[in-house]
């Protein structure tokens, strides 16, 4: 049994201890628990920042950003651990808005906004074009994917389709921050250290 597994097995066995009247741990943060010693900070500050309020990100900007930067990532554990820990705290649509974002953006060398613009067809007059209301959204996570991926990737392009959508550079700070943590979690899962880029090495969608 290997460093990784062994805390795994701690994780577990700390989750089926615990008491029936105590709620047992978000898998993002018995995921990060599974972090060698000298890392587990990086867990504490990304469930930190995910669990305090934002006076610049609503809980659909922060967490649809948490899910396609964790897909971006292309660490199956902590795909799943975001994907579960998003369930309870933002819509399906959100969620299933994020992933086709983090795809896009990883498969596209141009803002996923940019796509929903040439895939929906024409509205009728006095409509209200589809894209207008998932533009902002899109372009958001798209960036988040792309800075968490850090493969090749037009990241300027997408910071300003963020931009161009409203979205201040308070909260774009944050989601970079964000993307940039998850990233650096998912190259120690991986056995690299925060200094490698491995997370973007051999990454399925850049097959």
């Amino acid at each position: 049994m290997n460093r990784r597994q062994y805390l795994r097995q701690i994780a577990r066995q700390s989750l089926i201890g615990q008491s029936p009247c105590e709620p047992p741990h978000r898998p993002l943060a018995a995921l990060c628990a599974t972090l060698p010693a000298w890392a587990r900070s990086a867990g504490t500050r990304l469930l930190l920042v995910l669990d305090q309020g934002n006076a610049t990100l609503n809980e659909d900007q922060k967490w649809g950003s948490v899910i396609a930067a964790g897909i971006a990532t292309g660490n199956a554990d902590l795909i799943q651990a975001v994907l579960r820990d998003a369930e309870v705290r933002i819509p399906h649509q959100t969620r299933d808005l994020a992933q086709r974002a983090a795809v896009a953006s990883l498969l596209a060398q141009q803002p996923a906004s940019d796509l929903i613009a040439q895939e929906e067809p024409p509205n009728e007059p006095g409509a209200v074009p589809p894209q207008d209301q998932e533009a902002a959204a899109m372009a958001l996570f798209s960036l988040a994917a792309a800075a968490a991926w850090a493969g090749q990737v037009d990241l300027l392009s997408r910071l300003h389709a963020v931009r161009a959508g409203g979205v201040r550079d308070g909260a774009i700070n944050s989601i970079l921050g964000i993307a940039h943590t998850l990233a650096v979690i998912a190259t120690i899962l991986n056995g690299g250290t925060p200094g490698n880029t491995a997370h973007s090495q051999g990454h399925p969608l850049a097959s």
